[in-house]
């Protein structure tokens, strides 16, 4: 109400106008409240509903006086009553003697006594659970679900035990059929042999991620609901699942209208919040319960193209099992990538490439590259794809003959991969070439090389496949911001060859060096400027014959590009009707003009020999 003017308060009569509690007096003694008919002033209050498991064994009591609850406080044990709006309420969970309790206020964990600071607008869900004590993991001895020194108390569950499982260095891992009542996961924690465990299950999401973050995490139920992960009241979450079809994908958005939609092991989603504000900043725990995926089973994915990556078709699927999984396992004899994934960084706000090496960590959600559009289908296996030994935490590729460049500019940062390996090829090949995956362009400098299609367009590459140490590398880096931009290159001092970075004719050697830290000051996304990475021989004892591959020729936004490690001695542009459309005589590594849209036969004359690249020019 305010200071607002109201008119003719004759025109307001038999009405009840709501304000929040602390306001109250404020307005029942205004004057036009005497001059209207039966006005009357109340205060908001929403509901707050409680759900109680095992209510025999404990007391969920309520205080709040006068501030939190209009008339009397409620009785103990109470499931359902009225709070004011934005005045605060204490939530006590007591158990009887021997017994636990754990509670939760609007889908998040939180420790008894709770204060709820601020009653919101949409009112609150809690929920508070009496149980016996757990039976918790601590891996003192080994991975042996049956050690007794392994466990808190040094006793083995039983078939009644409620079982906690930390995360701890050292994970169970079971070998033989086994039952308890119930099993929670605390984020970060794994287990091993799932197909043997008998247990309802409770597994814990860690939302403590700073405001306007996205996570992409999976399903490791038998069945869930997009439901299951909306909060009432604050923080504000948003859930988004992956559907593709043919050339059309997207992140579709949660509404009421799929609130029911099914979800299963396997299936992978984006979640963000809004903001954590108020007393939900507590404990940042999501908890889902239902029963773990305990057999072998085949998944459908749906590839799509629009707006997850460039260059091909992707998916998003998920870590179905509560295990640490091998992606090079999964992926052979799929059509999927067998390079690598990719995973989100919520930190740096990018898609990160990882090699088949790097495992899949339990909860996480990741991308693929398929072969071509439609589906395709993974087979999830607990015996031969999860493990139980650990590696939650992502981890780097021990590899040899990988460079890895990172760009950074204090908004965020992304990072492209080179590697050298036998299956590498001059041109792209979908099977072992991962395509950039990148998110909306941004401040952030997303960084990616670029490789010539069979049909002579470019692809821009999160990890780039090669089998050459004579070869020269386009890097391109999107971003919609301005100025410096750092570049860091590691892993040189694995690669056998001299290996050089060009930046607009300046060279810089980055041979045998485990990193080196490059800016690019005054940097203008811009087709016209050269960058790219050369490879060459470390040394030759002959002269080097003539090679297909002596140059790379690529187009972006309508200019023609073409690089070497060796001089550039001239170059010549023809349109399909065989007229030169551009020529000149170079003397240096690199070459770029621009051209109409079309397709062009680009003649390359190296110290190596001459190559003429077929080449699509689009805008």
């Amino acid at each position: 109400l305010g200071a607002r003017v109201f008119g003719e308060t004759n025109l307001v009569s038999n009405t009840t106008i709501k304000v929040l509690k602390s306001k109250l007096s404020n307005y029942q003694a205004t004057a036009w409240l005497d001059k209207a008919g039966n006005v009357t002033i109340e205060a908001l209050t929403q509901p707050i509903d409680v759900a109680i498991t095992g209510g025999a064994n404990g007391t969920v009591s309520y205080s709040g006086g006068t501030e939190g609850f209009p008339g009397t406080t409620p009785a103990d044990n109470a499931t359902s009553f009225e709070a004011y709006e934005a005045e605060p309420v204490t939530i006590t969970a007591t158990p009887d003697g021997g017994k636990v309790a754990t509670m939760y206020v609007d889908g998040v964990k939180v420790s008894s006594p709770y204060t709820i600071n601020a009653v919101a607008q949409t009112g609150h869900k809690v929920k508070v659970v009496f149980s016996d004590p757990f039976k918790t993991w601590t891996g003192a001895t080994d991975t042996n679900w049956g050690t007794a020194g392994n466990w808190e108390g040094v006793v083995v569950p039983g078939t009644t035990d409620n079982v906690l499982i930390p995360k701890v260095t050292r994970f169970p891992i079971l070998i033989a059929a086994t039952e308890v009542n119930s099993i929670r996961f605390e984020p970060g924690a794994e287990i091993g042999g799932q197909q043997h465990l008998t247990a309802n299950a409770f597994v814990q999401y860690d939302l403590s991620y700073t405001p306007k973050t996205w996570r992409i995490l999976s399903m490791p139920l038998t069945s869930a609901t997009v439901g299951n992960f909306s909060f009432s009241g604050t923080p504000a979450a948003k859930f988004l699942t992956f559907k593709a079809s043919g050339n059309h994908a997207g992140w579709q958005n949660m509404t009421s209208s799929n609130l029911g939609d099914p979800l299963s092991a396997g299936d992978a989603f984006a979640y963000g919040v809004e903001s954590l504000t108020g007393a939900l900043l507590v404990d940042q725990t999501l908890e889902l319960s239902g029963q773990l995926q305990k057999t072998s089973f085949s998944k459908q994915y749906a590839n799509g193209t629009d707006e997850i990556g460039s260059g091909g078709y992707f998916a998003v699927a998920g870590n179905p099992f509560m295990s640490t999984i091998s992606y090079a396992a999964l992926q052979t004899g799929t059509d999927i990538n067998e390079t690598g994934y990719y995973t989100w960084n919520g930190s740096t706000n990018a898609f990160v490439s990882q090699e088949k090496t790097v495992p899949i960590a339990p909860l996480q959600g990741f991308v693929v590259y398929g072969a071509g559009s439609g589906n395709f289908s993974l087979t999830f296996n607990p015996v031969t794809l999860a493990t139980g030994a650990g590696g939650s935490t992502l981890k780097s590729s021990s590899e040899q003959a990988k460079l890895t460049v990172t760009a950074s500019n204090g908004t965020g940062s992304s990072s492209t991969v080179i590697l050298n390996r036998e299956n590498g090829q001059a041109t792209f090949n979908g099977r072992v070439d991962l395509p950039a995956l990148m998110s909306d362009v941004s401040d952030v400098p997303q960084i990616y090389t670029l490789k010539q299609s069979a049909s002579g367009a470019s692809v821009a590459l999160g990890i780039n496949v090669v089998s050459s140490d004579d070869a020269a590398i386009p890097l391109g880096i999107s971003t919609i911001g301005t100025g410096e931009v750092k570049l860091t290159f590691s892993g040189m001092d694995a690669y056998d060859a001299t290996v050089t970075l060009h930046d607009r004719g300046q060279a810089t050697d980055l041979t045998s060096q485990s990193a080196v830290e490059y800016t690019l000051t005054d940097y203008q996304p811009s087709a016209d400027n050269s960058l790219y990475i050369s490879f060459s021989p470390r040394s030759t004892t002959e002269a080097a014959a003539p090679s297909e591959a002596a140059a790379t020729v690529y187009s972006s936004n309508g200019v023609v590009h073409a690089l070497s490690a060796a001089s550039i001695v001239s170059v010549s542009v023809y349109n399909l009707q065989g007229a030169l459309v551009a020529s000149s005589t170079v003397n240096a590594p690199s070459y770029a003009c621009r051209v109409a849209p079309g397709i062009y036969a680009v003649r390359v004359v190296t110290a190596q020999g001459v190559q003429t690249v077929k080449l699509v020019v689009s805008d």
